[in-house]
């Protein structure tokens, strides 16, 4: 079914395990509740298209663009979306571990509940998304653009956000134990009750963080940014403040 025009077409249900859809067209394709293990969409378009409830391990979606898909309660383990768009897509209560998105544009995107662990988001445009209450264990989203996304609630423990733009960022409540955000850019983001112990801050910009009620053992700040922010008085280790003539720069030492 490579380069196959398929708008509207319902295959909900069927049996597509290995099945090739290359350079396919998908407007509006029901694929709800298929199995699709190791089904190949690379270059696929479409938009509104449906694979909500279905088995896609391994599945291989690279360089697809498949706007406002609805992947809910969908079964990720070890496919691979890297460089496709993905914008608005839902990912509620979709579950899969070392699920690949690097260099993924998929801004808008609802992944409340989702379970992820181990994904990889790297180089990835996740802005003004919603993670809330998700599973993102020791997934990574190292240089990703996160800005005003939510992680209200979410475990990202051992997550890595090293060089991210976090910019006005929700992660209160959070799971932040080993957590990574070296060089990344958190100004305004919100903290407030989450758990950061062990998590390295170092060289990040804080600037207008909140942190309220949050735990803050074993936090590294080295050379951290954090003016104005709930961090100066946290006694974490090694912060600075930002200089008065920069510190409400955006970029002001970190995201660069």
């Amino acid at each position: 079914l490579d380069s196959a025009r398929l708008n509207h077409a319902d295959f909900s249900g069927a049996q597509l395990t290995g099945a090739s859809f290359v350079g396919a067209l998908l407007d509006h394709v029901a694929f709800t509740g298929c199995r699709g293990d190791a089904t190949v969409f690379r270059q696929a378009s479409g938009d509104h298209t449906r694979f909500d409830g279905g088995s896609w391990r391994s599945a291989n979606f690279e360089g697809s663009d498949l706007e406002d898909a609805d992947f809910s309660s969908a079964t990720l383990d070890g496919a691979v979306f890297d460089r496709a768009g993905l914008h608005r897509i839902c990912l509620l209560e979709a579950h899969g571990d070392n699920v690949s998105f690097v260099g993924v544009s998929m801004d808008g995107a609802r992944a409340d509940t989702v379970r992820l662990p181990h994904a990889n988001f790297d180089a990835s445009d996740v802005s003004s998304s919603v993670f809330e209450s998700a599973e993102l264990s020791g997934a990574r989203f190292v240089s990703a653009n996160c800005g005003d996304t939510s992680f209200t609630k979410a475990d990202c423990s051992a997550a890595a956000f090293d060089k991210a733009r976090l910019e006005s960022c929700r992660f209160d409540q959070a799971q932040l134990v080993d957590a990574t955000f070296a060089r990344a850019n958190l100004m305004e983001a919100s903290f407030d009750r989450a758990d950061l112990s062990r998590a390295n801050m170092s060289d990040a910009n804080l600037f207008g963080c909140a942190c309220h009620g949050a735990k803050l053992d074993g936090l590294r700040l080295d050379r951290a940014l954090v003016g104005l922010s709930g961090f100066e008085t946290s006694g974490a280790r090694t912060a600075r403040r930002a200089p008065e003539d920069d510190g409400a720069q955006s970029d002001g030492g970190a995201g660069r």
